[in-house]
């Protein structure tokens, strides 16, 4: 089921929030999130405080920075609402699964080659490790905000020894921009279907869900949204 029959069907209904949905709605790419969520439809606010679970505060900043030295976007994995491709990993997230229909003057952050910017912050703190830095400098942020980058930076390396220091220069100079080269930011309406594990990071104030199995209850056994992304990610 492609995301224009999606809209037909919210069109069709009579519930006034399902026509609204169909308003709203970019066309090209898939976008599942698993929540806890219950009903046919969902209107889910946009934390714009969001703190990291699965990376460090450290590996937050430099990530958030080098976004916002390239897009001009400050702090984003605190104020996005994120999505996948991949239905079989939004499953993981949530009792339900809901395609993702971002509003049409919103704007996606995305890596074709990224499935989780989890993974991303990771290899920028493997870099962070190898450059010497001391158990101290660690100590120093401890309980600091990744909300606060520059302050963050500042605590972190104000006893770096020497070397450390001209280290994460390159670092953040070569390293990290090289690590993050292929993310783009793209109007929600231009991001393209993909046939890879990605992860999208919507800039918006709300997106809208509509419930997977509301979906299929409304489609021909056959074909479904559902059946199709379960077939192509269902074995990775």
């Amino acid at each position: 089921m492609k995301l224009q029959q999606i809209v037909q069907l919210c069109e069709s209904s009579e519930e006034p929030t399902l026509r609204e949905v169909s308003g709203n709605a970019a066309f090209n790419a898939m976008m599942y999130r698993g929540t806890r969520n219950k009903g046919d439809i969902v209107r889910l606010p946009v934390r714009k405080d969001r703190r990291p679970l699965d990376s460090s505060n450290l590996e937050t900043a430099l990530f958030n920075l080098e976004i916002e030295r390239r897009f001009g976007i400050r702090n984003v994995r605190s104020q996005v609402a994120f999505a996948t491709s991949n239905y079989v990993e939004a499953a993981n997230y949530g009792s339900s699964v809901y395609c993702i229909l971002p509003p049409k003057d919103s704007q996606v952050l995305y890596s074709p080659n990224v499935p989780d910017s989890v993974y991303v912050c990771g290899e920028i703190g493997v870099a962070i490790n190898k450059l010497g830095f001391q158990e101290g400098n660690y100590a120093a942020i401890r309980g600091m905000s990744s909300h606060e980058p520059e302050k963050l930076l500042e605590a972190f390396m104000e006893h770096a020894p020497e070397e450390a220091l001209e280290g994460f220069k390159r670092l953040r100079e070569h390293q990290i921009p090289g690590i993050l080269a292929d993310y783009r930011l793209v109007s929600a309406t231009e991001v393209p279907f993909s046939t890879k594990s990605t992860e999208y990071m919507i800039l918006a104030n709300y997106v809208y869900g509509v419930n997977a199995a509301f979906i299929r209850e409304n489609t021909e056994a056959g074909g479904t949204i559902y059946d199709r992304t379960k077939a192509m990610f269902g074995h990775q």
